[in-house]
């Protein structure tokens, strides 16, 4: 196997097979990630398919991304952000700071991942860090009960693509300390 890791450029190459030196083979073979979002969802939802070790706090607040790479070459997820009418938007600062927003599995202390390894042919679970579906401020947002409202989540990956879904959330007030919210989409 022969391990690319995931800053190259995008293109055909050539690859040529080797005995004493002597070329016994060539083929040529093109690299390029082909990534779909497939799903988004709570973690208050799932939460046994929240990472492992994740805080309460974390589970309610934080979604979680299916990520498939359907193309011929690795790449990486390298920031996740959330746009619009989530309770907790991504803040410009996060990208001024150089955060991913991305939960670093590698971490103990729920750090952010410089990125995530998107391999070719696999579906990854990408966990946000910045906790956008926050209960606190759901509340706050949900003072027009009923309300509904649209969010894009946006992915950007090292090979400078950025690949986004479009969701619909709806504010639903059971009460007047209480908020719950839906999500539907992708639209």
């Amino acid at each position: 196997m022969l391990e690319i890791g995931t800053d190259y450029p995008v293109g055909e190459y050539e690859l040529i097979g080797l005995a004493d030196e002597e070329t016994v083979e060539t083929t040529s073979v093109t690299l390029e990630p082909d990534l779909e979002l497939t799903e988004l969802r709570l973690a208050r939802d799932y939460p046994e398919e929240m990472y492992e070790g994740a805080r309460d706090s974390s589970t309610e607040a934080e979604a979680i991304l299916t990520v498939t790479n359907r193309g011929t070459g690795p790449t990486a997820a390298t920031a996740l952000r959330f746009e619009g009418d989530v309770p907790f938007p991504s803040h410009e600062s996060y990208d001024e700071a150089g955060e991913s927003g991305i939960h670093d599995p590698e971490s103990d202390f729920g750090a952010d991942a410089e990125s995530i390894a998107l391999p070719a042919g696999e579906t990854v679970l990408i966990y946000s860090n910045t906790l956008p579906f926050s209960p606190a401020s759901t509340r706050s947002k949900c003072d027009s009960i009923g309300r509904d409202g649209q969010f894009t989540v946006r992915l950007s990956t090292s090979h400078a693509t950025d690949h986004s879904l479009d969701y619909v959330i709806h504010y639903l007030g059971t009460g007047p300390d209480d908020c719950e919210i839906e999500i539907e989409g992708p639209l």
